[in-house]
């Protein structure tokens, strides 16, 4: 897992990944990293390190488990959070990179002005039955969101508030990420299931 954490490793896997796209296509793909990189600037994962870090890791599977290499859903990747956590405007998105790229992320993002602890299992459920009954590139995308997400969780120390959030997650792997990921690509199940035992060790 060591690699897994670290931002230089992930940006080089990053780049190494695009060198197998045109020209244009890499340069529109950076393009979105940059964006992504300015506005989830400060922000922090559970585990520790910069959110950037989050997409990078997603859009590299998508490249090297999935063999991803529409610039469309590699960009909406990178930018699979920034509406729904950050004060970027789905317009912005959708001026820069085209109406495919910002479909995608808005159908990834959920809102959650009113979240708390006990009703948040059902918004998000009801988020979960609005993406598996959407397109592929969106399943591919949420499905290793949620396998990246289940993978941090070992890596969040003991003494931090969101393991107190571990039995609620467990839930939603169970019902929501495990049955997404079966639409997707039975590897991903099999990771999914795998890190999830080895959180709970």
């Amino acid at each position: 897992m060591d690699k897994f954490s670290k931002l230089r490793y992930q940006e080089k896997r990053f780049l190494d990944n695009l060198n197998s796209l045109p020209d244009k296509d890499k340069e529109f793909v950076i393009e979105a990293y940059k964006l992504a990189e300015r506005y989830h600037w400060g922000q922090e994962r559970d585990e520790g390190g910069p959110y950037i870090i989050h997409c990078l890791r997603i859009t590299n599977n998508l490249i090297e488990k999935l063999g991803m290499r529409k610039r469309e859903v590699l960009a909406a990747a990178l930018l699979h959070d920034v509406i729904e956590d950050t004060k970027l405007p789905l317009s912005k998105v959708e001026k820069i990179f085209g109406e495919k790229v910002a479909c995608i992320v808005a159908d990834l993002t959920r809102e959650h002005k009113d979240d708390t602890e006990g009703n948040k299992y059902q918004r998000k459920l009801r988020k979960h039955k609005e993406i598996i009954r959407s397109d592929k590139a969106t399943r591919e995308i949420k499905a290793l969101d949620c396998l990246d997400n289940v993978r941090s969780w070992a890596l969040i120390p003991r003494n931090h508030p969101s393991r107190g959030k571990f039995k609620r997650w467990f839930k939603e792997a169970k019902t929501m990420y495990i049955p997404l990921a079966e639409t997707v690509n039975s590897k991903i199940v099999d990771e999914m299931r795998k890190a999830l035992e080895e959180v709970k060790r």
